[in-house]
């Protein structure tokens, strides 16, 4: 799982609390709206009235924990994950409503001699527990699939090839989303029931989403269930709340998605 890179590639509104604001605001004065030039001066209005971080925290961080989703969709924000797995792929693209995708395909990329894999943490702490290289071995087992994979692509195509790529095999994905819909998939995919990887590209979205406009305030919250109140999946809890974090993550001054990441997965760390 390292080498897997997170990054917002656009957001469509560099203040979306303010958007927040002037939506909220239109709901309730559609009557004193006449014309044109009074709804951009409502819009104006409330956009700059978050200039004052003091208004802007309390009023930007209510808002958002409001069960208003109207207002959150008005803010799509772009994310790119390179080098996670096509199994990863293949779980996050089960969320429809309010995401779109795009990622590399295996029926028009030729991986003939530039496939690269995700190695399962799982792997990697065996190997250093046993000190025997597991990671070889797979890393060995994925080249081999691949080279069945180089072997149909030659004598059929690369879109027949894509059956034998492994599902390690590492990807590239586009995902777009408003902000309800971030804080959907991170209260879902974040939670400790997703297979590790998925749990561990949950968490660098929420970290990097904590960085955008105004991500402070309507991120804050966007953990799963247990991170600030109680698992919803009863018999199917995993017993291992994540609510430890949020102190130790105020009293360490760090975001809460990077002390889980530091915390679960140690062996990530890189060299610099």
């Amino acid at each position: 799982m390292r080498n897997i890179e997170v990054a917002v590639l656009n957001e469509s509104h560099m203040s979306p609390g303010g958007m927040m604001l002037f939506l909220a605001k239109l709901t309730q004065r559609g009557h004193k709206i006449h014309n044109m030039k009074e709804l951009k001066g409502l819009y104006a209005s409330s956009v700059y009235a978050l200039q004052d971080e003091r208004i802007k925290t309390s009023t930007i961080a209510h808002m958002a924990n409001l069960p208003h989703g109207t207002i959150k969709r008005f803010t799509p924000i772009t994310v790119a994950i390179v080098g996670a797995s096509r199994r990863f792929l293949a779980q996050a693209r089960t969320h429809q409503v309010g995401m779109n995708y795009v990622s590399a395909s295996l029926q028009y990329s030729d991986y003939s001699g530039q496939a690269d894999f995700v190695v399962p943490y799982a792997l990697i702490e065996a190997a250093k527990r046993d000190n025997i290289d597991y990671v070889q071995e797979y890393l060995d087992d994925c080249t081999r699939a691949m080279e069945s994979y180089s072997g149909i692509a030659k004598l059929t195509d690369n879109d027949t090839a894509g059956y034998a790529a492994p599902q390690g095999l590492r990807n590239i994905l586009i995902m777009q989303a408003n902000h309800e819909a971030w804080m959907y998939f991170i209260s879902l995919r974040g939670c400790n029931r997703n297979t590790t990887e998925t749990q561990y590209v949950t968490m660098r979205i929420w970290e990097e989403l904590l960085k955008t406009a105004d991500g402070e305030e309507m991120f804050q919250y966007a953990g799963p269930e247990c991170t600030f109140g109680m698992c919803k999946e009863g018999k199917m809890c995993c017993g291992n709340s994540l609510k430890n974090f949020v102190d130790t993550a105020h009293t360490m001054n760090v975001s809460i998605p990077r002390l889980i990441i530091d915390t679960k997965w140690p062996l990530l760390k890189e060299e610099k």
